[in-house]
């Protein structure tokens, strides 16, 4: 992401359920400030999570908790991309993996 904001417009997206207890969102804002990248917010509720969960149940095909969880936020977090005519996306989801995480 950084680099590819030297050379392009680029915009961050974060997804937040609303009233989430552990939510990431100050640190989002603050990475995106830090690198001088648009920071969009896209907040949503139990009941469209719920919406999206059975949505995405139904493209994925399977139902494991965890997958459909991750799954479900990313898939509102593409759509509004989508609908603010993003082409490329990248998230990062897995990166905790990198340490065991």
């Amino acid at each position: 992401m950084v680099f590819a904001s030297r050379i392009r417009d680029v915009k961050a997206i974060s997804v937040y359920l609303e009233n989430s207890p552990g939510s990431d969102l100050q640190y989002a804002k603050r990475v995106a400030s830090f690198l001088g990248i648009e920071h969009l917010i896209r907040v949503f509720d139990l009941d469209e999570l719920e919406d999206k969960i059975l949505m995405v149940d139904r493209i994925a095909r399977t139902f494991d908790p965890m997958e459909v969880r991750n799954r479900a936020a990313i898939y509102i977090a593409l759509r509004y991309a989508r609908g603010d005519e993003g082409r490329v996306a990248m998230t990062g989801d897995g990166g905790d993996e990198l340490f065991a995480g």
